[in-house]
Formats: structure tokens, C-alpha cells, sequence
């Protein structure tokens, strides 16, 4: 019995705590995000000029979070909507979309890095606001 009033307390604080980190996260996310670079796993092995000749190609792409839970990505030309939510984490941006989801790598006030992983090949997104 005591035990089982042990687990649930603890249940009950990771609950909690889970909640106020997912919040946070949130609340940090919702925003309009410029897409300032874009690296990927062949990148280090790729010269300057071909990495530029991608970045210029961003130049008015975005991702937008908003805070009715959806999402507006605009890159190369080609606009994505959906939805989003925060995993349970707080590290993950889950999407309605079953192939498009991120890894948090750094957010702060102005900066973020979001890695997209598809199959074998994982593209980090270096944004700012």
C-alpha cells in the first residue's frame, strides 16, 4: 500500500512537471521563424559555394507556429500547413503530418535549431525571428 501511494505521488509530480516544461516550450515555439540556414549530413562533405547556392535559395522561406495549434512552412516556394502539438518531452515538435516532425536542438528568445530527420537523411534548420 505504501508503495502504491508512493508511485502515484510521483506520477502526479512528473504530470506536473511534464505540463509546465510543455507549456513553456509552447509558449517559447509560437512565433513567425525566418529560415536563415540549412544544413544537412552531406553538407560537411560538400564545398561552400554548393551550401551558399542552398542558403540563397531560403531567402524568403519561414516556418510559422501559431498559437491555435497550427503551422505555415514556406521553403523553395512550397507553402505546408497543418497542426502541431509539443511532446510529452518538450524536445519534439510533432505535426499532422506523418513524415514532418523536429528534434529541438536550442531555442532561446530569438534563435532556434530544429533537426528534421527523414529516413536516413536529417536536415538542420538554423531560424531566427
Amino acid at each position: 500500500m505504501k508503495s502504491f501511494k508512493i508511485i502515484i505521488a510521483l506520477t502526479i509530480i512528473f504530470s506536473i512537471f511534464s505540463c509546465s516544461i510543455t507549456k513553456k516550450t509552447t509558449k517559447n515555439i509560437i512565433g513567425k521563424w525566418q529560415i536563415i540556414a540549412l544544413k544537412t549530413d552531406i553538407s560537411d562533405t560538400t564545398d561552400n559555394s554548393v551550401n551558399n547556392i542552398i542558403n540563397s535559395m531560403l531567402k524568403n522561406s519561414f516556418i510559422e507556429f501559431n498559437q491555435d495549434k497550427t503551422f505555415k512552412i514556406l521553403m523553395l516556394n512550397k507553402l505546408t500547413t497543418g497542426a502541431w502539438f509539443i511532446s510529452e518531452d518538450g524536445k519534439r515538435i510533432l505535426t499532422s503530418k506523418k513524415d514532418v516532425f523536429f528534434e529541438i536542438k536550442n531555442i532561446s528568445d530569438n534563435t532556434m535549431s530544429l533537426k528534421s530527420v527523414k529516413k536516413e537523411t536529417s536536415v538542420l534548420l538554423e531560424l531566427k525571428r
